[in-house]
């Protein structure tokens, strides 16, 4: 099995430096699980998804786009109904800890 290199190799090879003189980074992924480690508590963090916006207000963006839409003004209601429902369905990529429960943006990982 190939040995895997940290983010720290190429400077051990730039600078000479014996393996034990430069500190491994704490947060790296882990090879084995596939996963990474929670910074507070060293425990296993899995991947979730969690809303990008709050959905009670893309609702009430939706609802009232639709109220305008029908009573009042078509050209302002249509755009409103449109952001409404992408608020409500987009969804972000988290990292969330087992244990304490920290969440981390996973950046498209």
């Amino acid at each position: 099995m190939e040995e895997s290199t940290s983010i720290a190799e190429p400077t051990r090879e730039r600078i000479g430096a014996e393996k034990g003189d430069i500190p491994e980074p704490e947060n790296r992924t882990k090879e084995a699980s596939g996963g990474i480690t929670c910074v507070y508590c060293d425990s296993d963090m899995v991947r979730d998804e969690l809303p990008k916006y709050n959905r009670a207000f893309a609702i009430a963006i939706f609802v009232i786009g639709f109220l305008l839409s029908v009573f009042a003004m078509l050209l302002l209601g249509l755009p409103m109904m449109v952001i409404g429902a992408y608020m409500t369905v987009t969804s972000r990529s988290v990292w969330r800890c087992r244990a304490c429960g920290v969440v981390v943006d996973r950046n498209g990982t």
